[in-house]
């Protein structure tokens, strides 16, 4: 309803749009298909080196920090601040 709603605000042709609710498939199952194998041959194509004219950085690291510390810790700050790199 909010799609349909913001295409008739645009003046669009709400028509255009399956009836009912639910989600949106705005592709066929072999459109759909061909998009995920595009995108599956781009990866391929960046890890591969991409021909020297990019480099892919993957995410290792969770998206969303840690809502407790790890086990162990039980000071505020980090292990290994200045105080203790300093020489003695």
């Amino acid at each position: 309803n909010q799609l349909r709603q913001i295409l008739s605000d645009r003046g669009g042709d709400t028509t255009q749009l399956p009836d009912g609710d639910g989600r949106w498939h705005p592709f066929n199952d072999e459109q759909a298909c061909a998009l995920r194998e595009a995108y599956a041959d781009d990866l391929f194509w960046l890890r591969a080196g991409a021909e020297g004219l990019a480099r892919l950085t993957e995410e290792t690291k969770p998206a969303k920090a840690e809502t407790h510390s790890p086990a162990g810790l039980t000071k505020r700050g980090q292990g290994h601040g200045i105080e203790e790199r300093r020489l003695a």
